[in-house]
């Protein structure tokens, strides 16, 4: 465990040079919002309610986005399947630590840091825009979020990693990270809330792991979603963390072998 918290630190302690860097991705966010904002404005001057959202529950959605997403991101693929690309993982596979768990503990320090730089800025320009929706904020909401979050950001690490190991097999793994981009707009509920869905496609989204990285956990966060549902859903989203695992050590153990078959 010492060499896993070692990596956290070195994570950490990069990633804090990019103080400027992530301050804008939070900007660029709520420029993002200002336009959702006055779309849903419009949209609302002549429904004062769409499948049982009114306009400030449906702002309140849309404005914890981005905070919702800076806990459920995670980037291991990009760097990982990289590193496989080029080759550079042959010296990592030598060294006495298991090379997905490093990864995890890399993108754990960098959270720390986005948490750390971004808490405060969202805060304040949350409170700026729309105090209310910080209002609406309560102890209940807070406890299945922090227990749902854990569980969807385990599942997503292991869904990274399983993409991570495809690049054993293909030149470049960004065909999958950009189809897993767009799955998460669409089904993840970045784009809108599984309400909006017509009925006879809403099972489509709610059987897929992408709810788990946004909609399910915003959910919780603005109170349209009961602690009932929590014990469902982390069954579900173990159910899929346990899938991805499996089809990830098949990945890697077939991986390596190839891997080391061409001599890279």
């Amino acid at each position: 465990m010492k060499k896993y918290i070692t990596i956290l630190k070195n994570a950490l302690s990069t990633s804090f040079e990019y103080r400027a860097q992530l301050t804008g991705i939070v900007l660029q966010e709520f420029f993002s919002f200002a336009g959702i904002f006055l779309l849903w404005l419009f949209i609302y001057r002549t429904n004062p309610e769409i499948a049982g959202y009114d306009f400030n529950q449906t702002i309140n959605y849309y404005l914890f986005i981005p905070f919702i997403g800076v806990l459920t991101k995670v980037t291991i693929a990009e760097h990982l399947g990289k590193d496989i690309k080029d080759g550079d993982i042959s010296s990592a596979l030598l060294k006495p630590y298991n090379v997905g768990i490093s990864f995890i503990y890399k993108d754990i320090g960098k959270k720390i840091n986005w948490l750390l730089l971004i808490s405060p800025l969202y805060v304040l320009i949350v409170f700026v825009l729309y105090k209310k929706s910080l209002l609406l904020i309560s102890l209940n909401s807070l406890i299945p979020l922090g227990i749902i979050l854990i569980f969807a950001l385990l599942m997503n690490f292991m869904l990274d990693i399983l993409i991570s190991w495809l690049a054993f097999f293909v030149d470049d793994v960004w065909s999958f990270k950009h189809f897993k981009r767009i799955a998460v707009l669409v089904f993840g509920g970045v784009t809108f809330p599984f309400e909006f869905v017509p009925e006879k496609f809403r099972w489509l989204f709610d059987v897929l792991p992408f709810k788990f990285l946004y909609y399910i956990p915003n959910s919780y966060l603005i109170g349209s979603r009961t602690i009932e549902s929590l014990l469902p859903d982390i069954f579900l989203a173990l159910i899929w963390t346990l899938v991805f695992i499996i089809i990830g050590r098949f990945l890697w153990k077939v991986g390596t072998k190839k891997y080391g078959a061409f001599g890279r």
